[in-house]
């Protein structure tokens, strides 16, 4: 879910803080699914006025990009969307290319999206699972770009609202390289 609304309380360095009705988010794998053969694309932004969550299967056709602005929200369905990575960079450890610049593209008939993610840090994580092809899971905090369209009854394209920010993105690929 791109946001919640959360209570509950949360202890940092020894103090606790409690929470009623602060903003926040869940994931999880949704379903099962067999480690070492499904990959994903995940990102996320999140400001007082906008929120972006892109959860993508790129080897099926699942996936959802929900936008909400001022309490209003869109979710795109996976032929309403598209993902571009660029600027490819190789991992010599794990013998991989992974994107620094992804960009994602949504239309319905009334509703455009148009986001532009640019990786500031990337850790790459294998989970330790004793299989010959692994999930690689390259987690990236991201300079996030975007803009929100309107059609107008008129037929025209309206601004609702940009918007830029730091948020994060995940890109996978799997890895036959044995842990070190």
């Amino acid at each position: 879910m791109p946001s919640a609304s959360v209570s509950g309380t949360l202890t940092v360095d020894g103090h606790v803080y409690r929470l009623h009705g602060a903003r926040g988010y869940h994931d999880h794998n949704w379903g099962e699914w067999i480690p070492g053969l499904v990959t994903w694309n995940w990102a996320q932004y999140s400001s007082p006025r906008v929120r972006v969550a892109l959860g993508d299967f790129p080897k099926v056709a699942q996936g959802t990009v929900g936008v909400d602005v001022d309490g209003r929200q869109t979710v795109f369905e996976k032929p309403q969307y598209r993902i571009a990575h660029s600027e490819w960079t190789f991992d010599a450890v794990n013998k991989r290319w992974f994107p620094a610049r992804s960009h994602l593209r949504a239309e319905s008939e009334s509703v455009r999206l148009d986001v532009r993610f640019r990786a500031l840090d990337t850790v790459p994580i294998v989970p330790p699972l004793a299989l010959p092809v692994r999930p690689l899971v390259y987690e990236q905090t991201a300079d996030v770009t975007g803009t929100l369209w309107e059609k107008t009854p008129a037929g025209h394209w309206q601004l609702l609202a940009s918007f830029a920010g730091t948020g994060f993105k995940e890109y996978t690929s799997l890895t036959t390289v044995k842990p070190q």
